[in-house]
């Protein structure tokens, strides 16, 4: 009896960190997420070239920015969610979040990571600043950390069987709205904000403002009066003499000209 009674506790001993490897399916739970990758980097580019003048058919979704915004998208809605969370009364609140130490830290990690973000995003500080690497290199350890624990939370709300949980799960899902919302705002917002450009170097003068298969998106700039034309090239990475096409970064906020009303 011992024996088993030792045993049975151990089997419902919970390891929260660890759970989600034979806990809930993770597959459905990635599909989703994937989708919603997706559709935060559409809507976050596309608002950047709206602003632009470049039509959205010039969009790509690659590999390397889908994984890192897979990253970042699982922050933002934990963090959405736990905002959203605030609302509710105190009792709901407390059937659907243990009282565990880590949960408070997962709360404080994904805020500051996610201000942190939101900041790189919206501003050329970090692009310039010397201390990039140390950001870059910071930001991914403490994602990483994040990505475990959210996929904690989730596995042991999915496990509970009440009707908090249910709940829990909706607010999930109206954080991953509000991301997607969210997205077109900031992908526009970074955009006007922006202080740095790459020219380049031959009259006419043109300015960097995305990519398309590998080449530059260009567009004309006059840097006297600072103002950007809608008006879209492509150009290619390498000149045909092997010189460099584009010089040091413009520094200063540059104005898209008004659109003309035929």
């Amino acid at each position: 009896m011992r024996n088993s009674e030792k045993q049975e506790t151990i089997q419902k001993k919970n390891f929260p960190l660890f759970s989600f490897i034979h806990g809930a399916d993770l597959t459905v739970v990635f599909s989703l997420f994937s989708v919603l990758s997706v559709a935060f980097m559409y809507f976050y580019t596309e608002s950047q070239f709206r602003y632009y003048g470049v039509p959205a058919e010039l969009i790509e979704i690659k590999l390397i920015n889908f994984t890192g915004t897979l990253f970042y998208l699982l922050i933002l809605c934990l963090v959405l969610a736990q905002f959203i969370s605030l609302f509710s009364s105190s009792k709901a609140y407390s059937k659907m979040y243990s009282k565990r130490w880590y949960t408070r830290i997962l709360f404080i990690f994904s805020f500051l990571i996610t201000a942190l973000l939101v900041l790189s995003k919206s501003t050329d500080f970090f692009v310039t600043s010397e201390y990039d690497k140390a950001f870059t290199l910071l930001l991914t350890i403490g994602t990483i950390i994040v990505f475990l624990l959210i996929f904690s939370e989730i596995t042991y709300l999915v496990r509970r069987k009440n009707s908090g949980t249910h709940n829990q799960l909706v607010w999930y899902i109206s954080a991953g709205i509000g991301v997607l919302m969210l997205s077109s705002a900031l992908g526009y917002f970074q955009a006007y904000f922006k202080t740095a450009y790459y020219v380049t170097t031959e009259e006419p003068r043109q300015v960097v403002v995305g990519k398309y298969n590998g080449d530059f998106i260009v567009a004309p700039v006059d840097l006297k009066k600072g103002v950007i034309k809608r008006q879209y090239g492509i150009l290619k990475m390498e000149s045909k003499d092997g010189k460099p096409i584009l010089e040091s970064m413009h520094t200063g906020k540059l104005k898209v000209e008004e659109p003309r009303i035929k």
